[in-house]
Parts: structure tokens; sequence; C-alpha cells
């Protein structure tokens, strides 16, 4: 049997990070993991092929060598995914969907592909492969409601199926855990996973990590947990592991993750982290507006002072990266620029800001649904600009225009250069970072030079900010150079959101 798995090209959009990333000569920002560790799960006599359009191109000689095509894709590639499908079926392939965007919105997407596997794969890819060797296969798996796969039983990746490509990713990924004890009216995480907490052990988190050094990666490694300190206990052992791993091997990796705003409360979880060397956290920060934040249950940021959470964060060596939403019922017209200062407060220089989206599945859907509100289906891209229901206290058009206030606010490069100097007045980057700059970020500095120090509008604070970071904090400038390289991508995804140039707004 000739397996192809296809992961479709993601679309240019603030997390794709495709105009930074050209700095250093990647192609996309790390590989498919669910990909990955389906295909551990398929056996190892037949010939499995993964083929990632974000690093390599899907040609005809390779879907006609294959018996099946497996696709798994998020909702921002529907697109590209339905490409990846008519073109297998018309070679008379069978073709098989599976991933977040068909277990989220199944009817939506049935007339794709030959058969659905939708769920955790753990759950439902068994019984389909044992159904492929029987030769009478279902058109829909789906798993029993309520149930959850054991981690425990989850197969280390098969790093072999991208080893060849991974020069062309900026990160590796890995898994420690799935489900949020959050309940985020927007979310769509407890949806896909549910609310318990679901973990692998602390030896299978090493024994991953192991499998990935043995492959000779070194540098960044995000593990993609919707919220790796969902289980603060559990966290603090695998944190613990990890940290002797890295001490082991000479510290081979720089980890990143996505947590809730209640670490910068817990030391002892911040110096665990700062020991095991996570340089980076994404945290959902979402509204300056209380009333917000009760309204769609996001009730562990309330009452936060995020400047100085944010500030403790930084002195311990951890960069903060935020998203932030526009649209909530209660917001107004003043909500824009409360928005606005309240990110330059912040010093948060990688701030995603998107408007609110109402994902298949979850209660924000329903109850828009309900209220006879739904527009449209979203994008699954909260960056494009699009709204896809009406605003309760304006109409889409205003929301539209508001949005695109904060975007072209925030990443002009007078603000952004503002939130720089806050950053690099309380980063302090972590002792056992890899310090200076490697071949590919020598690479990024001299194109960053090119790019934006003589050719942007942004060439003044480009280089004021350089020469601030090597006169007054210089163990920061790779960081700086970083967020710089990064505001080119944000600023170019920005002016097609806007469609105009970003310039400065009161």
């Amino acid at each position: 049997m000739n397996v192809l798995l296809v992961y479709p090209e993601c679309t240019d959009t603030f997390w794709s990070f495709k105009h930074a990333l050209k700095f250093t000569g990647k192609k996309a920002a790390f590989p498919p993991l669910g990909l990955l560790t389906v295909g551990a799960m398929i056996p190892r006599q037949w010939k499995t092929v993964l083929v990632d359009e974000n690093v390599e191109r899907l040609t005809e000689k390779m879907i006609e060598a294959s018996d099946i095509i497996l696709v798994s894709a998020m909702l921002a590639q529907s697109e590209a995914t339905e490409l990846v499908l008519t073109r297998c079926r018309a070679l008379g392939k069978r073709t098989v969907l599976g991933g977040p965007m068909a277990t989220a919105d199944p009817e939506r997407f049935s007339g794709l592909a030959d058969h659905l596997v939708l769920g955790e794969a753990e759950l439902t890819f068994p019984r389909f492969l044992r159904d492929i060797e029987s030769g009478n296969i279902d058109p829909v798996y789906k798993p029993e409601p309520n149930t959850w796969a054991d981690l425990r039983e989850t197969p280390i990746p098969r790093w072999d199926l991208v080893r060849k490509n991974m020069h062309k990713y900026s990160s590796m990924a890995v898994q420690s855990g799935r489900g949020c004890v959050w309940d985020c009216e927007f979310c769509n995480v407890i949806d896909l996973f549910g609310r318990r907490i679901r973990l692998k052990s602390e030896s299978m988190v090493v024994a991953e990590l192991e499998s990935l050094r043995r492959t000779g990666w070194k540098g960044s490694v995000f593990f993609v947990d919707d919220n790796f300190i969902a289980n603060i206990k559990k966290a603090k052992l695998v944190l613990a592991e990890t940290a002797k791993f890295q001490e082991k091997h000479g510290y081979p990796f720089q980890f990143y993750t996505q947590v809730d705003i209640t670490l910068a409360d817990d030391e002892e979880l911040i110096d665990l982290m700062r020991r095991a060397v996570f340089f980076r956290v994404f945290i959902g920060i979402e509204t300056p507006e209380i009333e917000s934040l009760i309204a769609s249950n996001k009730h562990q940021n309330v009452g936060v002072d995020v400047p100085k959470a944010v500030g403790r964060l930084l002195s311990a060596g951890i960069q903060v990266q935020a998203g932030f939403v526009i649209g909530f019922d209660s917001d107004t017209g003043e909500t824009f620029g409360k928005m606005i200062r309240f990110i330059q407060e912040t010093g948060i220089m990688t701030a995603m800001v998107g408007t609110l989206q109402a994902l298949p599945g979850t209660k924000l859907y329903k109850r828009l649904e309900s209220e006879g509100r739904l527009l449209g289906k979203s994008t699954g891209d909260n960056t494009d600009g699009s709204v896809g229901y009406i605003p309760k206290n304006m109409s889409p058009e205003e929301l539209e225009k508001g949005y695109g206030r904060i975007v072209s606010a925030i990443y002009s490069p007078e603000r952004y250069d503002r939130r720089l100097q806050l950053f690099l007045l309380h980063y302090r980057p972590n002792d056992s970072l890899r310090q200076g700059l490697s071949w590919g970020g020598t690479q990024a500095f001299f194109l960053s030079m090119v790019l934006i120090g003589f050719f942007s509008r942004a060439r003044k604070w480009y280089w004021k900010s350089l020469f601030g970071a090597m006169k007054n904090n210089i163990r920061a400038l790779p960081a700086a150079i970083e967020h710089w390289v990064l505001w080119y991508h944000f600023h170019i995804v920005a002016r097609k959101v806007i469609g105009a140039d970003l310039k400065p707004v009161s």
C-alpha cells in the first residue's frame, strides 16, 4: 500500500510568518505534527510519503504513485485543501480528509473527500486502517460521544517523513497534552479536545525530545499544547525532566508554547520554564474591556495588571506573544482607541489582533446563530479583517474600519519602536539560551539592514532601536533584530488588510 500524506498550503496570514521566514531562507514555521503522528500509526510495511505544500510542491507524479491520499488541515487552509482533493480525485485516487477543519464542521466539508476521519486520530484512525485491509471502508469515521484519546498510547512522530526538508523549517513541534480547563465562549479547543486535561508522561515527553535530538535538529521547538500549564502540577514535572534533558545534552533546544496569564503569578513555574529554556509564550489577553472578559468567560484575565505580568515574564527571559480580539458585544467605538493604548502599554511586540470569529461548534457560534446574527461561515483567519456576524453596538463596516485603525496603529514603525523600547527595558535573555547570531540570524540581520534599515520608512526607528540595544541591553540585540524582521511581515500582512500604507493613528 502506497500512502500519501498531504498538508495543504497555508494562506498568507499573521501566523504564517511568510515574509519574515525569507530573511533566514526558511519556507515554513514548523511541520504538520498531526500528520507526522498519523504517519507513525500506519503499518511500517506500507510505503508512506508526506508532502507539506508549504515547503515543497505536490506533483502529479506523487499523486499517481499513491494508492490513497490522506489530507489534514485547519479551517484557514480550506481553499488549498479543496484544490488538493480535487486534483487527487481527478486522477482517480481515493481521498481521506481529517484534522481540525473536518472535525469542527464535517457537513461543510463532507463532499470534498471520499472519506472523513474525524476527531482525534488515536480513536478513529486505527478503525480506518483495519477497514482498508478488509476492503470495506465506511464514508465517515467519528469517535463515540464524550470519548477522548489516552495520550499515553500516542506514538512518537515519524521525523523521518520530513527529514529531507527539516532545513526548510524554522522550528520543530512536539506535544505534551491536550484540552483546556477554561471555557472561553469563542474558543473551540474544548469542542475538539475537551476540558479534561490529558497528558503524556514525563518519560514520554523526554523520549519524544530525544527522538528529535537524534535527527540532528538544534534550535526552536514548539510545544503545541493549547495550554501547556492547564495542569500546573503535571507541567512542573514535565518541565523539571525537560530541564534535566537540556542540561545533559548541552541545551540543544529553545522552547515556546501557549499558556494562560496565570503563569505570571507562579514564581516556581516561571523558574522551571527558565531552567528548561522556554524563551517565548503565547497568551490570550483578548481585551482591556472587563465586561467583555466576563461575558466571554475569560475570567482568568479579570483584574490582571497585564503590563506588570508581561514585565515579570520578560525579566525571566520569557518573551510574550499575545492574542487580542475586537468585536465583543460590549465593545463600542471607544474600544478601538482603548485597545491601541492597552497594547502599547504592555510592550508586547507580537500582538495578534483579530476580529471576533464564530467558529463552528463553539458557544459563541450557537448563540449568534440562535440570535440570527451570523452572516456566513468563519474563514478561520481572524486577522483577515472580515466580519462574519452582526456586532451589537456597531455595524460590520464600522468594526472592519475600527479593526483597520488598530492594525494601522500598532504596526506603524513609530508605535512599534515605542513598544520595543519597553521590551528592551525589561527583557533579560536566559543565560542558557544560545547567544549571538547563528548563520541564519546573521543572514537575517544583513537582509534586515537592506530591506528595513535602508529601503523602508521604518529605517529611522530600526537604527534607533538597534543602537539603543547595543548601548543599554546588548544581550537583547538578537531579539531586537528578530522583532524588526517580524515587523516586516506584520507590516505587509496588515497593509493587505487595510489596503494602504501604515501611518500613525491617534
